[in-house]
């Protein structure tokens, strides 16, 4: 019934040729940190009469709001389920060691034991590992956040397994190096359906399709 009042709001908003309305949006921490914040001023800026609401959370519960209509849309790490997707970022699994390591690539299988991860990136390794790798990651570190994943690693604890868009959004002074076997994901624009978004949330889509593109072209 809100998803239907908000709807039949924006559409009276935009008869009289200005949008306004309430615009959801789902998010994982670092998709808001690089690239939400980068949007939302001149968004509001552009469109004042529209309320934004940001929930942030894991990409399995990201997910899941979007399958309940509790958002417009998400911005989110793969994996994207059932739901209408449209890849925004291409991005790949790296390892991160402290300056002095000599470790040339790091396989997963070996360093499982000291690997340290936050919950989004075990989510990426769990789904994007091929089949036949039955890696035990159960003393595994597994942090909350990626800035703490980084952190860690500059103390010594461990090697950290963080997305490299991630890590691009984190100061750091670590070494990065590949991994094998290779995990590539992606980050992507999630709806029940993309072609109905609201005209808020359209007009927002449309600004975080602009920056990812002049992101990945000034690459």
């Amino acid at each position: 019934m809100e998803d239907l009042e908000n709807r039949i709001r924006q559409t009276a908003f935009r008869e009289n040729n200005f949008i306004g309305g309430k615009l959801r949006i789902a998010s994982v921490p670092v998709t808001t940190t690089a690239l939400l914040s980068k949007v939302l001023r001149q968004y509001r800026e552009t469109y004042p009469y529209v309320t934004v609401e940001i929930k942030e959370d894991n990409p399995l519960a990201v997910q899941k709001m979007v399958e309940e209509h509790a958002v417009d849309f998400a911005i989110t790490y793969a994996p994207f389920g059932n739901l209408d997707a449209e890849i925004l970022i291409r991005d790949e699994m790296v390892g991160i060691l402290p300056l002095d390591s000599e470790t040339g690539i790091i396989e997963i299988s070996k360093a499982a034991d000291h690997m340290i991860l936050c919950r989004a990136g075990m989510e990426t390794v769990t789904e994007r590992l091929p089949a036949g790798h039955g890696i035990d990651f159960s003393r595994s570190l597994l942090v909350q956040t990626a800035q703490t994943v980084v952190r860690m690693v500059e103390e010594g604890n461990g090697v950290g397994l963080i997305s490299k868009f991630t890590l691009s959004s984190i100061s750091h002074n670590l070494r990065i190096c590949p991994i094998q076997p290779p995990l590539d994901t992606q980050i992507g624009l999630l709806a029940y359906d993309l072609a109905d978004l609201t005209p808020v949330a359209q007009e927002f889509a449309r600004m975080i399709r602009e920056l990812c593109a002049e992101m990945i072209c000034g690459g």
